[in-house]
């Protein structure tokens, strides 16, 4: 097994910190894909009860994520039907996957 380097380490600390701040049986589904090239994260969220008001406490959950992690990356996150299977082949771009 190989050893994680910084951005792989930084992808899965994100994708974790976020799991579990989420709770992860609240989850369907989590991705995390990072572009090192400009240091952005992009969350993909599937829940398994998608009610506005869990969509609400995820929301707040992720204000934690951003702050934790405000000096080490740029984050956004979007809510998701379900997480496929297309990865991004290019090099520059790190994931971390929940499903």
């Amino acid at each position: 097994m190989s050893a994680l380097d910084e951005f792989q380490a930084l992808t899965q600390s994100i994708g974790e910190y976020a799991a579990d701040l989420i709770g992860r049986e609240s989850l369907a589904g989590l991705r995390v894909t990072f572009d090192r090239r400009n240091r952005s994260g992009q969350i993909s969220i599937a829940l398994n009860a998608p009610s506005g008001d869990e969509q609400l406490r995820v929301i707040s959950c992720m204000f934690e994520v951003e702050q934790v992690f405000k000096d080490e990356a740029i984050l956004s996150y979007s809510f998701v039907d379900g997480i496929g299977d297309e990865v991004e082949a290019r090099e520059t771009i790190r994931q971390y996957s929940l499903a």
